[in-house]
């Protein structure tokens, strides 16, 4: 029913002319025309993609990327892990390089638990509670000529080697002025022309001296330079290599000297005058 038979398509309803609306069910009398319409609506078709050569190309495309940027981010971080190289020490500027040892091959060293223990000297030479000392009184004749071994003495331990180092620690006890204490190297037995190397402290030298020495030349320093010891003990180390003359004090290097004069092994031992000395070790190690 509707409009045309003076019905409500609705309810049944006698409709009036002059009106849209039933006045029973009070509804639109048009109402079934526009529903009609809205179903007929279009609805928008869902994007589909044509399966044409170029759009297949284009996606074989794109997925080869998808599959191959990861790949190639997994290569690169396992072939820079197998190129780096193995063991290799970064060194910065806030690590200290690994210490070089500089310790040598021991060949003997003074033991004075039970007395001189084949060291020979003067009397100044004593050994007290482990330790040798000297009171000094045997100067030497002069720093014109060599000493005649009356402020010396020569250790028991002789090198088989001309190239060796000779470290003792010593103490001067009373005053430092008008003083000497040195080691003495390379120095030629009585009888052979007693000459040899004076490696040490000496007030009348600079204080720290490399003095080759010999009945005809006398004392005559190569090196020199000021220093003063006190009365503190302190590590005197010297150094025969080849020509060449270290004098250490403390592991540090106060001295260096080239002489050609003395090459042979010689002896070695202590020399002492003006002061008294306490010497807690001694010892002769190979270069």
């Amino acid at each position: 029913m509707n409009r045309e038979d003076g019905r409500c398509s609705f309810c049944g309803q006698s409709l009036d002319p002059s009106s849209s609306t039933c006045p029973s069910c009070r509804r639109d009398i048009f109402q079934p025309q526009i529903d009609e319409l809205v179903s007929y609506k279009i609805h928008p078709r869902p994007l589909s993609i044509a399966l044409t050569p170029r759009n297949l190309a284009i996606g074989g495309a794109a997925l080869l990327l998808i599959v191959a940027i990861p790949l190639i981010a997994v290569l690169n971080l396992s072939r820079s892990g197998s190129n780096r190289p193995v063991g290799k020490t970064i060194v910065t500027h806030n690590q200290s390089p690994p210490s070089v040892s500089t310790s040598n091959t021991v060949l003997c060293q003074a033991d004075w638990s039970h007395g001189m223990n084949g060291w020979t000297g003067s009397s100044q030479w004593k050994v007290l509670n482990g330790k040798l000392l000297s009171d000094g009184m045997n100067i030497g004749p002069g720093i014109s000529v060599a000493p005649t071994g009356s402020d010396v003495i020569t250790s028991p331990c002789q090198p088989s080697t001309p190239n060796y180092a000779v470290e003792t620690k010593m103490q001067i006890l009373d005053s430092p002025n008008r003083c000497y204490l040195a080691i003495r190297g390379r120095v030629e037995p009585a009888g052979a022309g007693y000459g040899g190397y004076f490696v040490g402290f000496d007030s009348y030298f600079g204080d720290a001296a490399i003095i080759p020495f010999s009945p005809s030349e006398g004392f005559t320093p190569s090196k020199s330079r000021i220093y003063n010891p006190g009365l503190n003990e302190h590590t005197y180390r010297v150094e025969f290599k080849d020509n060449q003359i270290t004098l250490k004090i403390d592991n540090h290097v106060m001295l260096q000297a080239i002489d050609n004069k003395f090459l042979s092994t010689g002896e070695v031992g202590l020399e002492n005058g003006g002061c008294q000395i306490s010497v807690s070790s001694f010892q002769v190690a190979a270069l």
